[in-house]
């Protein structure tokens, strides 16, 4: 299936989304995922395909991948990071089964950095503007270099200001994990 990209968005210093649009409705359930193709010059030994898990919910109505870009990043991400707006790329094998399939229930969730993004597609579908559901809890283990920042941009990335109050958040240092 092709996908357009329609914009990306810097979510922290290194941490980059992609939101495409699909030439043809796809329905997934959050926390799945898809295998990216990305055909580019000069491919390094680990080629031009990626999986990534969708961090759009369904009802955002695009699918956005995002992902960390290292100082040494391979030869796709490097080729995803030169992406414009209007490039087209293409995506299969929808798959994944680390799905939440009760939205009622109260989850724990735990992710370490960039391993946030199946659970912004999970919080996300459970949201609605009138929820009053216990909230989520989430742990998170920041990156040593910049905690609080990195703290801050994930939860940002996670919810908006109004969808706090489904929310808990727990930093878990080096000693407890």
């Amino acid at each position: 299936m092709k996908f357009t990209l329609r914009a990306t968005k810097q979510e922290a210093n290194d941490i980059f989304s992609f939101i495409f649009a699909p030439d043809q409705p796809l329905q997934w359930k959050p926390g799945q995922l898809l295998r990216y193709v990305l055909n580019h010059s000069n491919p390094d030994d680990r080629g031009g395909e990626r999986f990534f898990s969708i961090a759009s919910a369904p009802h955002e109505k695009h699918v956005m991948l995002t992902t960390r870009f290292a100082s040494k990043s391979s030869s796709c991400k490097k080729a995803f990071k030169n992406l414009r707006r209007g490039d087209a790329i293409e995506a299969h094998d929808l798959e994944g089964d680390f799905v939440v399939d009760d939205s009622e229930k109260t989850f724990v969730f735990i992710a370490g950095g960039i391993g946030i993004t199946p659970f912004r597609a999970i919080l996300r579908s459970k949201i609605t503007p009138f929820s009053n559901r216990s909230p989520d809890h989430f742990f998170e283990r920041p990156n040593q270099r910049d905690d609080q920042a990195e703290l801050y941009q994930l939860k940002k990335f996670c919810l908006s200001s109004e969808e706090d109050h489904v929310f808990r958040q727990f930093t878990a240092g080096n000693d407890m994990l």
